[in-house]
């Protein structure tokens, strides 16, 4: 299936995000999770930079994907799936082309702003 995990170890998670970026430039699909983990409190969790260094150096186009109804589903720290509906809501792509590491600060909180928006939709809808 191509699985590349990343761990936070810093001489693994270069190898491994270069390994990602060479399989996205070759037109592999890759998903991230910009947070890393998931929040207890359902609040957005500080976003990795991971998330905007491995497209910028793929120069791959992102779409961002908010998921929201899961936490009902699969709440943190349970490994029972309860029923319920989740809902994917796939954003508007955002490009990586011409962009370098240099940027990866700036995609990084475009990256936040798009989730935020999202998030605070959802939350309002609920």
């Amino acid at each position: 299936m191509g699985w590349v995990i990343v761990r936070q170890w810093p001489g693994q998670s270069k190898r491994q995000l270069h390994k990602a970026a060479l399989y996205a430039r070759n037109g592999g699909l890759i998903l991230i999770s910009a947070e890393g983990k998931r929040s207890i409190d359902g609040e957005l969790m500080p976003y990795k930079k991971g998330a905007a260094v491995l497209p910028i150096k793929s120069q791959a186009l992102i779409h961002p994907l908010y998921i929201s109804g899961a936490r009902h589903c699969l709440p943190v720290g349970e490994w029972r799936i309860r029923p319920g509906t989740v809902v994917l809501h796939y954003l508007e792509p955002i490009p990586t082309k011409g962009l370098t590491y240099d940027d990866r600060n700036s995609l990084l909180e475009k990256l936040r702003a798009v989730a935020e928006v999202e998030h605070a939709q959802c939350k309002q809808a609920n």
